[in-house]
């Protein structure tokens, strides 16, 4: 009770408004159990919550029956299809459930501990290479960390991968009774990584230069245009992403009901240059319907000052704010949503769902569990 209590304190906030979304991120260990679904469902319900993003394809696993790529063992050892149960149980709700896809990153784990039919094992040439020609599989997970790199991230220039990924869509669509596709982990885990050689051979072709050269200036006297060349490179890099998000947008926009989202990150600036997202002109050419920018910023702040960023563009009213509860308190939660709706961002979503169970500590540091 204790938890609902504080979820009621900020959904809606009648001081200023009403959203007409709200949204959880639900993590893919929901999905575990009947019980643990109902839950979530119950919660929904009784907090004012519209969407929720449901994790149904993360580490490379799915949460779902499919033949495409490997089933999580929670799949066979709850005997149910948890996204179908999910699907049915949101329905006598009103619940709209928004399919939760990570794309390129599929392992984050130390250590080989996967399945022969992981990605990881049946396509290792499927995954990104760095700047040195190095896979991004081969350094310890520890050391990708201390690069703010969160694991084994897939290149989206693989032909294979593109074709899979539209056809997992496809399938999600054609079975499952959900209102949207929301695609996590699109982007590249850093500019130093995206040197694929499929990549490679195509700036080469353009401009004749292979680009793992662009960062050996010693090499590039000849070269009066390095600045151009690099500009380029970025470019075509995130071609590669637009056009996958633009595959999948053709299948989602083929289904009237359908809506493709994207969690992003927040800094427009930031998500172009460090990770090559460029999301904003995914939203301005109509590949996307909204995007939820995740503006986990612990400091209430920092949120206003990426807040004040995005009230600059042009296309605010398909911007969702994704707000953090896992790294503060409520009461910056409760700002934090309060600004959202002051600035009329059409929805919000909470990352998590468990995150805000376990706020029952901070809670009660509060004195709010009196009430």
């Amino acid at each position: 009770m204790t938890v609902l209590l504080f979820c009621l304190n900020i959904i809606p906030n009648k001081a200023h408004g009403y959203y007409k979304n709200a949204g959880l991120w639900v993590v893919r260990n929901q999905l575990t159990s009947k019980k643990n679904i109902d839950n979530v469902i119950n919660f929904a319900k009784n907090n004012g919550i519209t969407d929720l993003f449901v994790q149904v394809i993360g580490r490379g696993e799915a949460y779902y029956h499919t033949n495409i790529i490997p089933e999580t063992q929670y799949v066979k050892m709850s005997q149910i299809d948890p996204l179908a149960y999910f699907c049915n149980k949101a329905e006598q709700y009103d619940l709209e459930i928004h399919a939760w896809v990570n794309i390129l990153l599929v392992w984050s784990r130390p250590g080989p501990l996967v399945k022969k039919n992981h990605f990881i094992n049946r396509h290792k040439s499927w995954f990104m290479v760095d700047k040195n020609n190095q896979s991004i599989l081969q350094p310890p997970q520890k050391e990708l960390k201390s690069r703010g790199i969160e694991g084994r991230f897939l290149s989206p220039a693989v032909p294979g991968l593109r074709k899979l990924y539209k056809l997992l869509v496809q399938e999600l669509i054609e079975n499952y009774d959900i209102s949207g596709i929301h695609l996590d982990y699109i982007r590249y885990p850093s500019p130093d990584y995206g040197y694929h050689s499929y990549l490679r051979s195509n700036f080469k072709k353009q401009t004749g230069l292979d680009p793992i050269y662009l960062h050996k200036s010693s090499l590039l006297a000849e070269y009066s245009d390095v600045e151009n060349l690099k500009e380029k490179w970025d470019r075509l890099r995130m071609d590669y992403l637009d056009s996958l998000v633009s595959d999948i947008s053709r299948i989602t926009m083929s289904q009237d009901s359908i809506l493709l989202s994207a969690a992003v990150k927040p800094d427009p600036e930031i998500a172009r240059t460090k990770y090559l997202q460029n999301w904003t002109e995914w939203l301005a050419k109509d590949i996307i319907d909204f995007v939820v920018v995740m503006n986990y910023a612990g400091e209430h702040e920092e949120f206003i000052k990426i807040t004040g960023k995005l009230n600059q563009l042009e296309h605010q009213n398909r911007i969702w704010m994704g707000i953090g509860t896992y790294n503060q308190s409520p009461i910056i939660t409760d700002k934090q949503v309060t600004v959202s709706i002051m600035h009329d961002y059409p929805g919000i979503v909470l990352f998590s769902y468990q995150s805000i169970l376990d706020k029952n500590i901070f809670i009660k540091k509060y004195g709010l569990d009196q009430y």
